[in-house]
């Protein structure tokens, strides 16, 4: 009767192993699942940011682009309507910058 209720209890610890193993599997298996999922969402949440980044350095490429001719409009403004004051100016500065780099 003693071998009964050990070969009756070895048998369910060989049972609940074996659904421990079966556990562990599926929580493994889902555990990848969720690994997929993650790094799918990283992957996707990281091609948006690129995105969004990509965008605003367009926008801002533009924006610069348009300051920069609207500066050398104006400059080009200035030098037709101020020509002697324009020249007069460059000429100061070039005499200030060559006594600089001496």
């Amino acid at each position: 009767m003693a071998t009964t209720d050990a070969t009756k209890q070895v048998d369910a610890i060989k049972s609940d192993i074996d659904t421990l193993r079966e556990d562990l599997s599926a929580l493994m298996q889902d555990m990848s699942a969720l690994r997929k999922v993650a790094a799918a969402d990283a992957k996707a949440q990281i091609g948006d940011h690129i995105s969004d980044l990509s965008n605003k350095a367009s926008t801002a490429r533009d924006e610069l682009a348009d300051a920069s001719s609207k500066q050398v409009e104006t400059a080009r403004q200035t030098v037709q309507e101020n020509p002697i004051a324009s020249v007069a100016v460059a000429f100061g500065l070039g005499l200030l910058i060559s006594r600089l780099v001496k």
